[in-house]
């Protein structure tokens, strides 16, 4: 059985507009990027486990406007009108491509203010192969603990 990790940061209610999510989340990966050459390239992927398509449309994680679309498109939407849920916030989920257990992949909901809701940031590293043992190691974990917390 393969052993499964993640890092992530939580934080309560924050009311911040879409610019000022997007803005936070390029900071984000631009960091992100210098940690492992595997955290370079982003794509698109599903609510689930399982990414929406195979290739995946590439996210532009280094632009902010790119990331204002994308996080918009995840927004919670009303059941019946399928308007936007404002104080829900923003959302944002992207893989790195890679096959199986070797795909790295990072999970974002921000912006959100209403009672209970929790915003975060999530990294689930991959659980076998050459990058998992790239981003166990104590340097490049320091640095993603720096990411979570600078962004």
């Amino acid at each position: 059985m393969l052993e499964s990790y993640y890092a992530g940061v939580y934080w309560g209610s924050r009311r911040e507009n879409v610019s000022e999510c997007a803005q936070r989340t390029a900071l984000f990966f631009s960091m992100l990027s210098q940690s492992d050459p595997s955290l370079k390239q982003w794509y698109k992927a599903g609510k689930g486990k399982v990414p929406k398509n195979f290739p995946g449309q590439t996210a532009p994680v280094d632009n902010a406007n790119e990331l204002e679309r994308l996080l918009t498109e995840e927004m919670n939407r009303a059941t019946i009108d399928k308007s936007a849920i404002e104080e829900l916030g923003f959302g944002l989920h992207v893989w790195n491509q890679r096959p199986d257990s070797r795909s790295t992949r990072v999970h974002i909901q921000c912006g959100g203010y209403a009672n209970m809701v929790g915003n975060h940031c999530l990294v689930d590293p991959p659980s076998e192969g050459d990058a998992m043992n790239r981003l166990m190691s104590e340097p490049v974990l320091i640095q993603l603990l720096e990411c979570l917390a600078t962004a």
